[in-house]
């Protein structure tokens, strides 16, 4: 039987980052979705991505959900990054009034998610944090 040959090249991952949280950026956002503020986490692969073209791959340019689309309040790399993102969206969607205050549709971090209290540690770390001093 005949029949067309797979391209490896569509298998391959040359830098070695697809669906890594080490080797991504990570960013928290928030907009404004059906009348009420809309929080959350999003990430892409590789470092140096600027908030923006991280919020773009989430959402491939198309923010017409939103009211206001969303703009990212935090960004950070590898899975430090990653770890305080995901706090402090719980902790952004805890300051909103959670379920009755956002629409999100979900607890972002709920009590089952097993790195629940890594990711709230670091998001309060980076929280509480001293401002950095001038120049």
């Amino acid at each position: 039987p005949q029949a067309y040959v797979f391209n490896p090249l569509e298998w391959v991952d040359p830098l070695g980052l697809a669906g890594d949280p080490a080797k991504a950026t990570h960013i928290t956002y928030q907009g404004l979705k059906d009348g009420r503020p809309y929080v959350g986490y999003a990430s892409k692969p590789g470092f140096g991505h600027s908030e923006q073209d991280v919020l773009d791959y989430r959402y491939g340019k198309n923010y017409d959900a939103f009211d206001i689309a969303p703009k990212a309040f935090y960004k950070g790399e590898g899975l430090e990054g990653k770890y305080t993102a995901r706090g402090l969206e719980q902790r952004q969607f805890e300051k909103l009034g959670g379920l009755e205050g956002t629409s999100n549709k979900q607890n972002p971090v709920g009590p089952n998610n097993p790195r629940r209290e890594e990711y709230l540690a670091k998001a309060d770390e980076h929280i509480n944090k001293p401002p950095k001093a001038c120049e």
